[in-house]
């Protein structure tokens, strides 16, 4: 297991932890990205974990401890699972999502075998080819650190 990623889709944080060269999705951040699954106790917003698992499946979460909210541990979702997820709600705010995934996202890493944070940032004139290299050259000298000092359990 490695440490936590943040990508940031809008305004929204989704952390992301890899368990056996897979990622794992934060619960609670897609839950807020797509504005699903919700319910506020106690003056705090949480997932409904139930109706959470009833769309995702239960052999696509798992909890782990140590992880977020004060070390308690978090929900996270796999890739399948993120999929679900992301497929099935026709709200506007899941809308944007699933087009971010199916626009920029899924052809990236088909088209290049990866999806560098921002690259979208290129079309829009937001970032030129250099800037763009330069994070693909930090990312992989990121992943390429992470082989030789893996995170420890």
């Amino acid at each position: 297991m490695t440490n936590l990623t943040t990508f940031k889709y809008l305004s929204k944080l989704v952390r992301v932890i890899e368990i056996d060269g897979q990622p794992w999705f934060a619960a609670r951040d897609l839950c807020a990205t797509l504005d699903m699954f919700q319910r506020t106790r106690r003056g705090y917003t949480e997932v409904n974990t139930s109706r959470f698992r009833d769309v995702v499946g239960d052999q696509d979460v798992t909890h782990i401890a140590g992880v977020g909210n004060g070390g308690t541990g978090l929900l996270f979702v796999s890739e399948a699972g993120l999929y679900r997820l992301v497929m099935r709600p026709d709200k506007p705010e899941a809308r944007a999502f699933q087009d971010w995934v199916t626009r920029e996202v899924l052809p990236a890493i088909r088209k290049d075998g990866m999806y560098v944070a921002g690259e979208e940032k290129l079309k829009t004139g937001d970032m030129d080819e250099d800037e763009l290299t330069l994070l693909v050259m930090q990312r992989l000298r990121f992943t390429d650190l992470l082989r030789f000092f893996p995170a420890s359990t």
